[in-house]
This record gives structure tokens, sequence and C-alpha cells, in this order.
């Protein structure tokens, strides 16, 4: 199965802008990747920084938000496999 990893930006624009054509997207990317989709973790890290910095009065929503993310999404940790060419392929979840 392949899997389609779900980056801050997509997190971002569907949660800041969500009336605009790239927000619309982003949501309507979340919506399609729904089973398939994962999360790094330090995506949802990166999404509440960018929040407290640009709006600061979002970011209790953020905060329930990435609680959602994280029961919807598989979440994985940080990882250099990928990085590496020399790593084993890692084992699909």
């Amino acid at each position: 199965m392949t899997r389609v990893a779900l980056d801050r930006n997509i997190l971002l624009h569907a949660e800041l802008e969500s009336g605009s054509e790239k927000g619309k997207r982003a949501i309507d990317i979340l919506a399609r990747a729904d089973c398939d989709g994962v999360i790094p973790i330090q995506c949802l890290g990166e999404l509440l920084r960018v929040v407290q910095r640009r709006a600061p009065a979002a970011f209790a929503a953020a905060l329930k938000q990435v609680e959602l993310y994280r029961a919807a999404f598989l979440t994985l940790p940080p990882s250099t496999a990928a990085a590496s060419p020399h790593s084993p392929t890692p084992a699909a979840p």
C-alpha cells in the first residue's frame, strides 16, 4: 500500500486559509488522504509554531486540530532512514 505523507504546508493552508483556493485544495487533499495519509510528527510541531507566530488567537483551536489529525492519520516519528542511501527500507506499518 502506498501512503501519502502530508506536509506542513497542506496543514497550514487548511487551517489558516481555508477560504482561499490553496486552502480549499488542502482540505480536499486531507479528505482524499483519509486512511492512506501519514503526518510526520515534526509537521504537527511546525504547524503549531507557525500558528503561534502568525495567528496567536487561533493557537488553542490549532492544538485541538492537532489532536484530531493524530487521531485521524498515522503519525511518524522523525527518522533518517529515507535520507540515507544505505539504510534498509522500513517495513510498512
